[in-house]
Formats: structure tokens, C-alpha cells, sequence
């Protein structure tokens, strides 16, 4: 008989800061949410460019993903605590849970806007079944595929450098742009199957 206890599962209230540059991390989310979260999307809007937007707004989490590599530039540790899955940390678990939410939010703005545009519900909700099987599958292949890109370029540049740290992100931007455009293609040509399948069962 196996005696041995299982471990028990953590909670929010097990999470410590332990370990956490306070100071750091708070200045590396300012920046994040001044730049990615308010300017870029407040240029966006004034110039009225509403596909851009509603494309950039649901990958808020994947461009956090990106830019967290590494901890940020130059191993700064800047942006450690922004967006990883795995920190323990209080306030990595606080970071993350409001960048999803944020990008959450831009999902809800698009199946909204797609409802009101088309009068149809369903024909709103289609965006939204393809849309979060890309928030929850697409940041773990850009990581991926990231980090083998950056175990490449160990060969050649420190990843302390900055160039380093330049080339892996654009790198991810790069990929983030495919998943944003194969998004797009998947709602112009399987959208109208989802609302018919829905339709048939609702």
C-alpha cells in the first residue's frame, strides 16, 4: 500500500514574493501597460485603424510573452514577473491574471462589434470560438520556437547583449504576425461552418 501523501495543490494563498525585485518588476509592468496596453492602442484608435486594433488587442498576452524573454533586455529582469505560466510569485501570478484579462476583454470587444455588425449573434460568437483556440494555444509555440531561435544565436551573441535580445523578440513578432493573419483566415473561411453547425444544435 502506497503511503506516500500527494501534494497538495497551490493556491493564490500559498503564492509568496520571495525572490521578486518589487521595485523592478512594478516599473517593468508601468512601462508595459504605458506603451503596449495605452499608447499603441491610442494610436490605433485615433487614426482609425479598426482592423489593426482589433487584431492587437486580443494578443495582448502573446506580446508579453515575447517581450519577456529572457526577463528582458539585456537579462534587465525587467519584465521576469510580467507573463510567465510558471512563476510562483504573487506578483506574477497578479501580472498575468491581468493581462489575460485584458486580452479577454479585446476578444469580448471583437464578438460584440461582429454581433452588432452583422445582427446576428452567432455569427459573432464563430470569431470567438476561433479566437481563443489561438489565446490558448499560440503563446506556447511562439516560447518554443523563441528559445530555439535563441539557443541558435547562443553560437554567435552573448544573451546578455542587446542585439540578442532584439533579434529573438522581432523574431516572435515575426511568428506573432502568422498567428495573427492564420486567425484571420481561419475566420473568413470556417466561421460561417461554425454558425451553421451551432445554429443547427441551439
Amino acid at each position: 500500500m502506497d503511503t506516500k501523501k500527494s501534494k497538495p495543490d497551490v493556491s493564490i494563498f500559498d503564492l509568496d514574493n520571495k525572490g521578486v525585485n518589487k521595485v523592478k518588476h512594478r516599473v517593468g509592468f508601468v512601462l508595459f501597460f504605458i506603451i503596449f496596453v495605452t499608447f499603441i492602442p491610442y494610436i490605433l484608435f485615433k487614426n482609425e485603424l479598426w482592423g489593426l486594433l482589433g487584431a492587437y488587442m486580443p494578443n495582448i498576452d502573446l506580446l508579453a510573452t515575447i517581450i519577456s524573454y529572457n526577463g528582458g533586455p539585456m537579462n534587465s529582469s525587467i519584465w521576469k514577473h510580467l507573463y510567465d505560466p510558471t512563476d510562483s510569485s504573487f506578483d506574477g501570478y497578479v501580472s498575468r491574471e491581468l493581462i489575460n484579462y485584458l486580452s479577454l476583454l479585446g476578444i469580448t470587444y471583437i464578438v460584440a462589434k461582429q454581433t452588432y455588425k452583422r445582427k446576428n449573434v452567432l455569427k459573432g460568437w464563430s470569431w470567438a470560438f476561433i479566437m481563443l483556440i489561438t489565446y490558448f494555444v499560440s503563446n506556447n509555440y511562439v516560447l518554443f520556437y523563441m528559445n530555439e531561435f535563441g539557443n541558435y544565436l547562443n553560437t554567435y551573441l552573448s544573451s546578455k547583449s542587446l542585439l540578442y535580445y532584439m533579434l529573438v523578440v522581432f523574431s516572435g513578432l515575426f511568428m506573432s504576425v502568422f498567428v495573427v493573419l492564420g486567425e484571420m483566415f481561419l475566420i473568413e473561411n470556417i466561421a460561417s461552418y461554425i454558425v451553421k453547425i451551432t445554429d443547427y444544435f441551439i
